[in-house]
């Protein structure tokens, strides 16, 4: 299993999702929303992420780009204080912070070898928080996705290490543009 792929790339690229800085504070309430331009940097990866070697290969630990990767992703006020954050990715929930948003997800996946009362149980956890700070309209914060591991019973083998793929993030609000939908 390549650990830098899964969750933890799909939700770095979430990272790009900017909750804008005029939407913070007073006048943002249920059914506003604000769309942010958004410019993730490239991915940084722990070393669990190389499972099971220590590091990248030699082909991979000198390589550098300072390309990035765009984004548009829309910041809406839902009732009872929760925000939701909406990319071409994902969707996530989330709440305002002292200079921002906090946006989570998680989730468990289960599986045996063999029959479940008697056979091998392997679970993967995988968070995804996406911290944004506002500053007027711009934005700027991380996204860290981490993937854990668990084993238990006669076949697991070696422990596999935890993965974290941290992404960071800087864009802007666009004024002036309006969400449509097609009629259904």
């Amino acid at each position: 299993m390549n650990h830098g792929t899964s969750l933890g790339m799909r939700f770095g690229v979430l990272v790009a999702l900017g909750l804008g800085g005029a939407t913070a504070g007073c006048g943002f309430g249920p059914g506003d929303y604000a769309i942010f331009q958004v410019a993730l940097e490239e991915q940084s990866r722990s070393s669990g992420c190389y499972y099971p070697d220590q590091g990248p290969s030699p082909n991979e630990m000198f390589d550098s780009s300072d390309l990035v990767s765009t984004d548009t992703w829309i910041l809406t006020a839902g009732p009872n204080d929760q925000f939701y954050l909406s990319s071409n990715v994902a969707d996530l929930a989330g709440v305002e912070t002292d200079d921002g948003y906090k946006f989570s997800a998680s989730s468990v996946d289960v599986d045996f070898d063999g029959n479940v009362t008697t056979g091998t149980k392997r679970t993967e956890w995988r968070t995804l928080d996406v911290n944004v700070i506002v500053d007027g309209k711009a934005i700027s914060g991380d996204s860290i996705a981490t993937t854990s591991y668990e084993c238990v019973g006669t076949t697991c083998g070696a422990p596999i290490p935890s993965c974290t793929v941290t992404t960071s993030f800087t864009g802007a609000e666009i004024d002036d543009v309006d969400l449509e939908h097609d009629p259904a």
